[in-house]
This record gives structure tokens, sequence and C-alpha cells, in this order.
């Protein structure tokens, strides 16, 4: 139970983190003072998010808010996370 609990709270911190750095990237692309840019959050810590449990969260996130939907590199990386995940949970039913 304690397992669930926290890919849920994984899960649900990285929709908000799509969701935060969509709105980071808006900002940004309406701004006017070329000085003054957002802090976005990074590729990599949406990878290692979604490598730590949260790959359904970072998956609804893409669908939910359409960001990072033409970056062909984070999503080839992404996928093959889910394909880690995939075959991790596959194993523990097989296994169990």
């Amino acid at each position: 139970m304690g397992v669930f609990l926290l890919l849920c709270c994984i899960n649900i911190l990285a929709v908000l983190t799509m969701g935060w750095d969509k709105w980071q990237a808006r900002r940004a692309w309406l701004s006017t003072d070329p000085t003054h840019k957002p802090r976005r959050i990074s590729e990599r810590r949406l990878l290692l998010l979604s490598l730590c449990g949260g790959w359904l969260g970072i998956f609804l996130g893409i669908t939910l808010f359409r960001h990072k939907t033409i970056k062909t590199s984070f999503l080839w990386r992404f996928y093959a996370i889910g394909c880690v995940w995939f075959g991790l949970i596959v194993w523990l039913m097989v296994a169990w």
C-alpha cells in the first residue's frame, strides 16, 4: 500500500510539473522583454521524474497540456523509460 501511495504522489507531482513547465514556456514565448526569461524545468529532470515512477504522470502531462510533443529526442527517451517500466511491471506480475 505504501508503494502505491508513493507512486500516486510521484505521478501527481509529474503532472503538475509538466503543467508548470508548459505555463513557463508560454510565458517565455509571450514575453516582450528578452532579458526576462522564466525558469523552465529541464528535460533531464522530467525524464528523471518519469524514471522514478512518474511515467504515467508525464504521459498525462504530454497529453493534457500538449507539451513536449514535437521534441523527438525527449519522446524517444521517455518511451524507452516507459518500456522499462512496462517490462518491470510484467516481470513483477509473473514473478509473484
